[in-house]
């Protein structure tokens, strides 16, 4: 299924089975785009998209070290809460189906 979407003044079509999210996302891009050029003046389209690009990597690789951190945070709480069961003496199950 082919999607037909405007961003920053061109059209565009994209092949995809989920038009609504593809959609969406070519209004978060052109969103980004019109941020980033009138946050800087006099520049050309093709550094409107580079920059754009830019700062939703920015955005993507913040977002995965926030997500590493949480995860090495939840990890490291419940190691924590290993030891105190052990410490208590209370018995932990291994609930893990995974088979070696």
């Amino acid at each position: 299924m082919s999607s037909k979407v405007e961003i920053f003044g061109t059209q565009y079509t994209f092949e995809g089975d989920d038009a609504e999210r593809i959609r969406a996302i070519a209004e978060y891009v052109d969103r980004k785009m019109r941020e980033t050029s009138r946050s800087i003046k006099n520049i050309t389209t093709s550094r409107v998209a580079v920059m754009t690009a830019m700062n939703i990597a920015d955005d993507l690789f913040r977002c995965r070290e926030s997500t590493e951190q949480a995860s090495r945070g939840d990890s490291e709480r419940l190691d924590r809460l290993i030891g105190m069961c052990q410490q208590l003496g209370l018995p932990l199950e291994n609930n893990n189906k995974m088979s070696p």
